[in-house]
């Protein structure tokens, strides 16, 4: 398993034996902001065990850690001609230490190395701190998405790829009319996908794009041999 150095912390995807660790990191990082949630609202972004791991079936799932202890987590699902993050979250104890950008880091690269037009999330107003983040980022609030998660105001943020995706595309030697095509048709698409989808497509159509993703990966990494 690769595991990616930053300073003092490492980031690698994550395995099935952490997706307690995970749970409980997840709580932490928003159990300040338990009251601003509706209990099914709150229930659903810090999520199980169980449903982290079958996250990992769906997309891939990093961690950060820091002297061995699993710090951040994010996830990401690809969706809507573009990479949907999820499951964002810092221990409280390790922030300031740009864990989030990192991890941030790591869901870009897949998404532009999986030809995504696009980076898009949801999250609620009152995370302050987690949209600086994101704006920071080149994320901007999207209208249209879902706008509600069991009772709790939601909105989503986006951030375009188009012209990073045609960059790294041209300097991997690719086809780059065929590619800026498929760009082309993404946009279209996406322009008209910003709805509930966001956050209900089936998982089963999500495992589909993940694996076929990685055989891509795979294909591009025995060429460059």
């Amino acid at each position: 398993m690769r595991v990616e150095k930053g300073q003092d912390i490492q980031i690698r995807l994550a395995a099935p034996a952490d997706a307690a660790t995970i749970a409980s990191l997840l709580y932490k990082s928003f159990v300040e902001y338990e009251a601003l949630y509706t209990q099914e609202g709150f229930a659903v972004t810090v999520s199980t065990r169980e449903q982290i791991q079958a996250r990992m079936d769906e997309g891939p799932v990093w961690v950060a850690l820091e002297n061995g202890a699993v710090v951040g987590t994010v996830s990401a699902v690809l969706k809507d001609q573009g990479l949907y993050i999820r499951g964002m979250g810092v221990d409280p104890s390790a922030r300031g230490k740009g864990i989030g950008r990192n991890l941030l880091d790591y869901a870009e690269k897949f998404a532009i190395e999986s030809r995504c037009s696009r980076l898009f999330l949801s999250t609620t107003p009152f995370l302050t701190r987690a949209i600086k983040l994101y704006e920071v980022y080149g994320f901007r609030r999207c209208d249209g998405g879902p706008d509600i998660l069991f009772g709790t105001p939601l909105f989503t943020m986006v951030k375009p790829l188009h012209l990073i995706t045609r960059r790294y595309s041209e300097e991997s030697g690719l086809d780059c009319q065929a590619q800026e095509d498929r760009l082309e048709v993404q946009a279209a698409a996406a322009s008209a996908s910003m709805t509930g989808r966001a956050i209900k497509d089936s998982s089963f159509t999500s495992r589909i794009l993940w694996r076929s993703a990685g055989r891509c990966r795979n294909r591009r990494r025995q060429q460059s041999r």
